[in-house]
C-alpha cells in the first residue's frame, strides 16, 4: 500500500479541460514508482512465472502456479494454485 501511497503523493490537479458540457481535470505525476510487483503476464514474459495443470488429469477451473521470482505477482484469478 505504500507504493500507492508515494505515487499519489506525487500528484498534481493539471488545468481543465472542458469540451461541450464536460470538464476534465488531468492528474499530472513528476515520477513513476516502482509498483513492486509484477503482473502475470510480465512475470510469464521474462520467465520468473510459471503455470502448469494441478496435475497429469489435469482440472479446467484449475492451474497451479510458481513463481520463480523475487517479486510478488498479481493474478487476476483466483483458482489459481500456490505452488
Amino acid at each position: 500500500m505504500q507504493h500507492i501511497a508515494n505515487a499519489l503523493a506525487g500528484l498534481k490537479v493539471g488545468d481543465a479541460i472542458t469540451y461541450e458540457s464536460m470538464t476534465l481535470f488531468p492528474l499530472v505525476g513528476g515520477g513513476r514508482e516502482s509498483a513492486g510487483y509484477l503482473t502475470l503476464d510480465q512475470a510469464l514474459a521474462e520467465g520468473s512465472a510459471q503455470v502448469t495443470e494441478v496435475s497429469e488429469q489435469g482440472s479446467v477451473p484449475e492451474l497451479r502456479f510458481l513463481n520463480k521470482g523475487d517479486k510478488a505477482t498479481a493474478r487476476a484469478n483466483p483458482s489459481i494454485d500456490n505452488d
